[in-house]
This record gives C-alpha cells, structure tokens and sequence, in this order.
C-alpha cells in the first residue's frame, strides 16, 4: 500500500525493567509525533502508552519507525492506588 508506514514498537511497562514488543491499535498512514499518547497492545492486553522517541528509516514513499514508548499511568505518581470502599 502506497504511503503505509510501518511502526516497530517497544514499549516499557510500569514496574519492568525490560521492554516489550507492542502491536498498534490505530492508522499508520502518518508519522508518529514525540509526546503522542496511543493505545497499543502487549501480549494482547490492551494499554495506553506514551512516545518518548523514535527514528525514521525512508525507502521510496514508505517510512520505517522504531518507536520506544512508556506505559501511561493516566497522571498518577509511581505506586498510586486508587482507594476503595475499604480505605474510608
């Protein structure tokens, strides 16, 4: 396909020291952009993670990405929890 980017992903998850391979959940027609938050899948479990860098590779009208992204935390600090009914 004309234009189809190809998006390699790894991506580190909270508490893991190693990266992980991730597949994409969106079009990549476009090139990805530093700060970009996406949802991405890890072992087919869905999580939203965040791009911290990337380098792009061009061959005709094709761009190769290899995308190193973090897990998303939705804002919160390292070790939040949210509380539940048995914390009041």
């Amino acid at each position: 396909m004309i234009g189809q980017h190809i998006w390699h992903i790894k991506v580190r998850r909270i508490g893991q020291a190693e990266a992980e391979i991730a597949e994409i959940q969106l079009d990549r027609r476009r090139a990805p952009v530093h700060g970009e938050v996406i949802d991405v899948s890890v072992k087919r479990t869905g999580i939203r993670t965040k791009i911290v860098a990337f380098n792009t590779s061009t061959s005709g009208s094709t761009s190769t990405y290899a995308i190193e992204a973090v897990e998303e935390d939705e804002g919160n600090l390292p070790g939040h929890r949210e509380g539940d009914e048995d914390d009041f």
